[in-house]
């Protein structure tokens, strides 16, 4: 009967081992995936905000142009120092929008590397 014992106790301290390893594997995971989601959700967030504040841009260049049209029968702008800076100033907030997309893709590409990554050490 002590054999079976010692068995049974032997079989159940590599099983733990082995619990115990994959179980700080998988947390590492989780972890790593929380810290990932948590960047992704704060620069979605910023796009989205800026996104918004392109649109506004864009509707106060409209609204100037439209007021002009209406005080001035013609639309020559080419020397219309507010245009141009309402025009520059929706240039500036579209290419950071555009940086903060490719931001997000790169760390969205890095997230699927490093995944794949620790899925072949797993598998070691």
């Amino acid at each position: 009967m002590s054999k079976i014992w010692e068995n049974i106790l032997k079989k159940f301290g590599q099983y733990s081992e082995v619990i115990a390893d994959k179980s700080g594997v998988y947390l590492k995971k989780a972890v790593n995936k929380g810290d990932e989601i948590t960047k992704i959700g704060k620069i979605q967030f910023e796009i989205e905000k800026l996104k918004r504040e392109f649109l506004h841009k864009n509707a106060r260049i409209g609204e100037y142009v439209i007021n002009k049209k209406k005080e001035n029968s013609s639309l020559d702008f080419s020397a219309d120092e507010q245009l141009n800076k309402l025009t520059e100033d929706s240039i500036k907030v579209q290419l950071h929008l555009q940086n903060r997309e490719e931001e997000k893709k790169k760390v969205k590409s890095h997230q699927s590397t490093s995944k794949e990554q620790e899925e072949e050490s797993t598998d070691l």
